[in-house]
C-alpha cells in the first residue's frame, strides 16, 4: 500500500471556491478507466432551481442512476471528493441508489451542528470567511429559514436578540451578521437558534442518515481537521450500517489547518485501489489489509488496526491548565482560559480525554 504524503502548505484562492480543485484529478482517474462527472448541484453554478442541502440525498440518486444507464459505464458507481463533494455521499448513499456500488468520503463532515452539547460552528465560519456563501455567482438562491416558520414574529425576534448578546456570537462577525441577514445561511441562522442538541435539527443532518448507507464505504481525514471533518470520519466508520468487513478508516497527517492540497491528490493511489476492488471486480488486496490505518503523530509512523476505539485504550480525563497546558490532575484554576486557536495556532484546551496507546503515544478520538 502506497501511503499519502504529508501536504504542506500552499495558496488557495478562497474567494472564488476551491470546489473544483477537490474533487480529486481527472488526468489521474480517467487514464485509468473512469470516467469522472462533476455535476452542479441544484441552483448553484449552471444548475436552475433552489440551492437546497435536503435535496442532495435525491437529486444524488437522479444522477447515479442516470450516470448507470449511459453506454460508458458498466453500470458500477462510485463517488471521490473531499470536503462538500465527500459530505454529499453520505445523504445520496443513503437514498441507496441501486448502482452507487461503494463510496469514499475523505474530508466529508456529517453535519452535527452540536459536538458534545458545544455548538460547532467551525465549517459554517469558514464558509463565510472564505465568501462562499456570499456569493451570488455561486449561490443562485437558497431556501427561507426554517425559523421564520417555527415561531412567532414576537418569539424570532426574543430569539435572535439572545443569540446576539451571546458573548460567542458577539466575538465572531460572520455570526453576528448573520442575525441581521439571515438568508444569508439559512441552515447555520436555525442551528443558531437552537444552540444545544436539538432532535428536530440533528435529524436533518448527515449524521442521522448514516444508518441508511448500506454499501462498502472507506472513511477518512486528518488529524488536524477537528473543526470540521475529522468527526466525520469517526462518525462514517462507527455508524455506517454497511457489514463490518467492508468498512475502512483512513487517518493521515498535515502540516496544514487549511487541509490537503488543492487540487486534491494525497490519496488517489488509494482510492484506485478502492474503486478498482468494488467497481471493476479487480484483485488490489485492498481488503485483506486491516480496516484501520492511522498516522501517530509524534512517533510518525503508521498503525494498522482492526477496530476503534483501540482495544488496548486506557481512558485518562484531562483537565485544562494555566499556562496552555492540560494535566490529568485536577485542580482549581485561578483565572479564566481564554484560546483563539484562529490568532494563535493549533488549538490549545481542547481534550477532555485521551486514548493513551503506548508510551509516547497520545490520540484524542474524536
Amino acid at each position: 500500500m502506497k501511503l499519502p504524503t504529508n501536504p504542506i502548505w500552499q495558496a488557495s484562492d478562497y474567494v472564488r471556491g476551491t470546489g473544483g480543485q477537490e474533487c480529486g484529478e481527472q488526468w489521474y482517474f480517467v487514464p485509468r478507466g473512469y470516467v469522472q462527472v462533476i455535476p452542479d448541484p441544484r441552483g448553484i453554478g449552471k444548475s436552475d432551481g433552489e440551492s437546497r442541502l435536503a435535496a442532495t440525498g435525491k437529486d444524488g440518486y437522479d444522477l447515479i442512476e442516470w450516470i448507470a444507464e449511459q453506454p460508458w459505464c458498466n453500470g458500477n458507481v462510485g463517488m471521490i471528493g473531499m470536503s462538500a463533494y465527500a459530505g454529499a455521499q453520505y445523504p445520496i448513499a443513503a437514498e441507496q441508489p441501486p448502482h452507487l456500488k461503494a463510496i469514499m468520503p475523505f474530508e466529508g463532515g456529517t453535519g452535527r451542528p452540536t459536538h458534545g452539547g458545544v455548538f460547532a460552528h467551525g465549517f459554517s465560519g469558514a464558509f463565510f470567511g472564505h465568501g462562499a456563501w456570499l456569493s451570488a455567482a455561486r449561490i443562485k438562491s437558497v431556501p427561507r429559514p426554517a425559523s421564520f416558520d417555527e415561531f412567532s414574529e414576537q418569539e424570532l425576534r426574543k430569539k435572535i436578540k439572545e443569540v446576539q448578546s451571546d458573548p460567542d456570537i458577539m466575538s465572531v462577525p460572520y455570526y453576528y451578521l448573520l442575525t441581521l441577514a439571515p438568508e444569508r445561511h439559512p441552515n447555520t441562522f436555525d442551528q443558531m437558534l437552537h444552540p444545544y442538541p436539538d432532535p428536530a435539527i440533528e435529524s436533518q443532518t448527515r449524521y442521522n442518515q448514516l444508518k441508511d448507507i448500506k454499501i462498502p464505504t472507506y472513511a477518512g481525514s486528518r488529524w488536524n481537521a477537528w473543526v470540521i471533518h475529522l468527526h466525520g470520519a469517526f462518525d462514517g466508520f462507527d455508524n455506517i450500517d454497511a457489514p463490518k468487513e467492508q468498512k475502512k478508516m483512513l487517518i493521515v497527517p498535515s502540516d496544514n489547518y487549511g487541509g490537503m492540497d488543492r487540487p486534491y491528490h494525497e490519496i488517489q493511489d488509494v482510492i484506485l485501489r478502492w474503486y478498482d476492488h468494488w467497481l471493476k471486480d479487480n484483485d488490489t488486496g485492498i481488503m485483506n489489509e486491516p480496516p484501520i490505518t492511522l498516522f501517530i503523530p509524534g512517533i510518525n509512523k503508521w498503525r494498522y488496526e482492526n477496530e476503534w476505539p483501540l482495544a488496548a485504550t486506557q481512558w485518562t480525563k484531562f483537565y485544562l491548565r494555566e499556562g496552555a497546558s492540560c494535566q490529568p490532575k485536577r485542580q482549581m484554576l485561578t483565572r479564566t482560559l481564554w484560546s483563539s486557536p484562529a490568532i494563535r495556532g493549533p488549538i490549545l484546551f481542547r481534550a477532555v480525554s485521551a486514548l493513551i496507546l503506548a508510551p509516547g503515544e497520545i490520540l484524542s478520538p474524536r
